[in-house]
């Protein structure tokens, strides 16, 4: 579809479309758009496929994604028996997704990709408002 090319053209960095493991893809890509987010948009605009493309809801959305990520990638390795892991992957999204606070400090534990935002650069973007609720 060439917009990786358009995106490159315009300064910024391909974004993943593809990964080994398959049901991580989708987390990966939304990790890639942070940075390409100003040449994105611009491709998009350019190809008449703009969108409400907001950056906030990116970023907070692939910290909710997280713990998924890294529970799939553990499950998901080779084909190695995972029935064992059930149990502690539950309580893992039970730990994490207990609230809001709860997955900021799960992200901050267990930080997997350096590639997306810090989240002690921009705790103030992290606020929950009142009455949201992730779980």
């Amino acid at each position: 579809n060439g917009r990786n090319k358009l995106i490159q053209d315009h300064g910024g960095l391909a974004i993943v479309q593809s990964t080994i493991v398959r049901w991580v893809s989708l987390i990966s890509l939304l990790e890639s758009i942070p940075q390409s987010y100003k040449q994105v948009k611009k491709v998009l605009v350019e190809r008449k496929k703009s969108f409400v493309l907001d950056k906030m809801i990116i970023s907070q959305l692939i910290h909710l994604l997280k713990p998924f990520k890294q529970v799939l990638v553990i499950i998901q390795k080779g084909k190695t028996p995972s029935l064992h892991l059930v149990t502690i992957v539950i309580l893992t999204f039970r730990r994490a997704l207990e609230s809001y606070s709860s997955l900021i400090e799960y992200n901050k534990n267990y930080e997997i990709d350096q590639s997306s935002e810090d989240l002690s650069e921009n705790e103030d973007e992290y606020v929950e408002d009142e009455g949201s609720c992730y779980v």
